[in-house]
Parts: C-alpha cells; structure tokens; sequence
C-alpha cells in the first residue's frame, strides 16, 4: 500500500496524476498561444507561407484557417479531456511535424520568419528555430509520455 508523501500530503498515485495534469496544461497553453497568433494575423501568416514557396499555392488557404483551427481545438480538447487519447496522438502527430519544419529550417539555413506562437510573425533566426525545435522535441515526448500513461480505461483499454 502506498504511503502518504509527507512533503506534499498526497500518496504517490496522486502526486503524479497532478503532475500529469499541469503538463497537459503546459500543452494547452501553447497550443491555445499559438492559434491565437495565427488566428489574429492570417494575412501575416499567409504571405509568409507565400514567402518561403515551399507551400503549394492552392493549400496556403487551408492551411492558413485550418492549422490555426486545429490547434484551438486541440487545446480545448486537452483542457477539457475531451477524446484524451486521440488528443494526446494529434499533439504528438503536429508537435513532430513542427518539429521537423524548424529542424529543417535549422539544417538548410534558411531563416524564414514562422508565425510560430503569435509572436514571431516578423522575427526569424537560429535562435529563436532552435528554440521552437526544442519546445516542439518537448511537446512531442510530453505528448507521447502523457498518452503512453494514460489509465487503461482512457485508452479503451
């Protein structure tokens, strides 16, 4: 039987089911920042897509409205567990592919600005790329630790 952790005054399972839960907020808060700047700014956002050309024309309006409305919703989704384990794969899914677009950028040198988090609408740099890389590689593993523990009956288990 688990003892009560006297520095917090919950038992194990407790402590980590909070500390799980603070995590999932830590992804709410950047999925919710980041749709937020894309939501406000799409005009920005769009000629940066234009900008770079490694976007196809006819996918700049989707991906324009739709990542920004992806990632609200999966942070409405995180925050109120709504479909917890599709959620956390979604997250895993777009965290790797951020990750894979600044990683790219990092290796190929070419310094775009990113619409990334609302606030880097006008700013690029290798500093601020390997910054995301870092936080997209975090939210990744967060994402993938998050739904790996999961109670089985959450997973459908």
């Amino acid at each position: 039987m688990a003892t009560a952790n006297p520095a917090v005054g919950m038992s194990p399972p407790a402590t980590r089911t909070k500390q799980l839960a603070r995590v999932r907020w830590v992804l709410v808060a950047v999925y919710a920042w980041s749709a937020g700047g894309k939501i406000f700014w799409p005009d920005a956002l769009r000629g940066i897509l234009q900008n770079t050309g490694m976007i196809p024309r006819e996918y700049l309006s989707p991906l324009v409205y739709g990542l920004p409305a992806a990632e609200l919703v999966l942070a409405v989704a995180l925050a109120i567990r709504l479909l917890l384990p599709l959620a956390l794969l979604l997250s895993t899914f777009l965290a790797t592919a951020f990750a894979g677009i600044h990683g790219f950028l990092l290796i190929s040198g070419d310094m775009v600005p990113c619409g990334c988090c609302g606030v880097a609408i006008d700013y690029s740099g290798t500093a601020w790329h390997a910054v995301l890389f870092g936080v997209s590689v975090a939210m990744v593993l967060t994402s993938a630790v998050l739904l790996f523990t999961l109670p089985a009956r959450q997973r459908g288990g």
